[in-house]
């Protein structure tokens, strides 16, 4: 009797498993949403075409942001919600000074060949290589870690990232922010020529 009751649960779990496998295509709706959780527990959420989030496990962000030649850097530019930001890297300006913290204004960046791709969509030129896009003029409010790293551009001698406290942002130059546990844990000013 122990036996069959054993078989029954191990199939009843058998079954579970693998109606959790299944795949629902929904390609004929340009609104769905899907997401994919990797065995690495990155998750990568995609809606509308061209709007795609990649939000790392918090111990995979790294010390920089990713750059990506072929879409959106960072983290992307489409969290899904204009009042906070998911785990993640993510490149805007900071509206005001840096306390509690951090006002931010979102915006895509893009390098290389998603560069190009997006000024030519938009009838722009791109010389520089990288080419920004705020169309969203929604400010996040989210908080600051009480240990966060910042590192702050400074051009004399000569351009070069420097150590700096939160507060010593200039706000002449776009920020990449570590969203991680919802709190912003590192702040680097990014340089443009």
């Amino acid at each position: 009797m122990r036996t069959q009751v054993v078989r029954a649960v191990l199939g009843v779990l058998l079954v579970g498993a693998v109606a959790a496998c299944v795949d629902v295509d929904s390609s004929d709706d340009e609104d769905s949403t899907t997401t994919t959780v990797a065995a690495d527990d990155t998750t990568t959420t995609s809606a509308a075409p061209d709007a795609t989030t990649t939000t790392a496990a918090p111990a995979d962000l790294g010390d920089e942001p990713p750059f990506h030649e072929d879409g959106p850097s960072g983290s992307g530019c489409e969290p899904g919600d204009d009042t906070g930001l998911p785990d993640g890297w993510w490149y805007g300006t900071v509206d005001g000074e840096v306390g509690d913290s951090v006002s931010f204004d979102l915006a895509c960046y893009y390098i290389g060949d998603a560069a190009e791709e997006v000024a030519a969509s938009r009838d722009d030129e791109n010389p520089s290589g990288v080419y920004v896009v705020n169309d969203n003029p929604s400010l996040r409010s989210i908080p600051l870690a009480g240990d966060a790293q910042t590192s702050c551009v400074t051009l004399e001698p000569e351009v070069a990232s420097v150590d700096c406290a939160p507060g010593d942002l200039s706000g002449n130059f776009g920020v990449w922010i570590r969203v991680s546990d919802g709190e912003v844990d590192r702040l680097l000013e990014q340089y443009h020529p």
